[in-house]
């Protein structure tokens, strides 16, 4: 039996479309039906993959003299599936998903930069003393909101384009031969960079701050209105944004698909289930907002609900994080409960019966 026919007989023993098994490998539909029709064969990445999904040895993929499946210890007349509850990211898959990752990530940070800078438009120009106040406000705001909306799209467009790989990002997987090596190679070259733009974002934030700061000191002694110096703050701010952003998305790609970090498979399922929780959350501190400030008119104090809705944020998706981790934990400690249990009656059963015969 050559290798077309035993993939299509493993893919009908498991009651799977050609779809199917291309989504668990990480190839198109096309790859898999020029496979069964003999039009191209596999890599070797691709046959190690199959091997591990379909839960034979890559011998019996490759020789055309063995007809049949060795036998398996449960008798099945298959050998069970230990990958398939899981998605398989192939070699070819992860280079696509890290390269559609770093062409996104300076779109992305231009985006983030755009938005903070829209802050400095807004103080600039209302702080200018060269328009009269009826101009410069609507002025200034009309061009903060373009800044935002340019920003926004490029958030939308981007994400569109990386949509398709969200569930790399989002699901547990299991990975072909040779991912996590070109991964953790990718990595490593990247890691002088990465350094480099982390100290030099670490530092403009630190002037930033020390703007901040020395305004009024700043303004005092230069005569040039503290407005200006705040707006300069908040752009070197918007530059180390810039860097921060691209820097993140570009290394959290690599945990992506090493699955460590804060990207293993168990924190990933965790973020899962917590974004809904915390949508609910933020729509409801929204709703506080503006209940607490059209009842009391108010506005100039209940800003401070923002930093305590942020506080709040971090200690609520800590704590409902934990006891989720907790959950899991306590889950799989009956089967194993069980299974001990189940072993301390078999033996107790032989003892019994050596017993017996004695």
């Amino acid at each position: 039996m050559i290798l077309a026919d035993k993939i299509i007989q493993l893919r009908k023993q498991r009651d799977w479309s050609q779809e199917e098994l291309a989504q668990k490998i990480g190839v198109s539909r096309q790859t898999v039906s020029a496979w069964e029709t003999s039009q191209s064969s596999p890599e070797i990445s691709h046959i190690i993959a199959l091997s591990n999904l379909l839960g034979v040895s890559t011998d019996y993929l490759l020789r055309d003299d063995m007809e049949e499946l060795p036998p398996t210890d449960a008798g099945d007349s298959f050998p069970s599936l230990t990958h398939s509850t899981h998605r398989q990211l192939s070699l070819e898959g992860a280079n696509a998903f890290l390269a559609a990752k770093e062409n996104s990530a300076l779109p992305m940070a231009i985006g983030c930069m755009l938005c903070s800078l829209a802050i400095v438009v807004l103080i600039f120009f209302c702080t200018w003393s060269g328009l009269s106040e009826s101009t410069r406000g609507p002025l200034g705001f009309a061009l903060a909101a373009v800044l935002v909306a340019i920003g926004v799209s490029l958030f939308i467009i981007n994400h569109n384009r990386t949509k398709k790989w969200e569930w790399i990002e989002k699901e547990p997987f299991d990975t072909a031969y040779g991912v996590g090596g070109m991964a953790k190679q990718r990595r490593d070259a990247f890691q002088t960079s990465y350094t480099t733009n982390l100290v030099t974002s670490a530092v403009l934030l630190i002037a930033a701050i020390v703007l901040f700061a020395l305004t009024d000191l700043l303004a005092n002694s230069t005569k040039i209105d503290a407005g200006s110096f705040v707006a300069l703050g908040f752009a070197v701010a918007s530059i180390s944004v810039f860097l921060l952003t691209r820097n993140s998305i570009i290394n959290d790609s690599f945990h992506s698909v090493l699955q460590d970090g804060k990207r293993s498979p168990e924190d990933k399922m965790v973020t899962t289930r917590l974004e809904p929780i915390m949508s609910i959350y933020w729509m409801l501190m929204v709703f506080l907002y503006l209940l607490i400030s059209f009842t009391t008119d108010d506005w100039n104090t209940t800003w401070v609900i923002w930093p305590v809705a942020g506080v709040g944020s971090v200690l609520l998706s800590s704590i409902v994080a934990h006891v989720m981790r907790r959950k899991m934990v306590n889950t799989d400690q009956p089967a194993d409960t069980a299974d001990s249990a189940d072993a301390v009656d078999a033996a107790d059963t032989a003892d019994s019966a050596s017993a017996s015969s004695r």
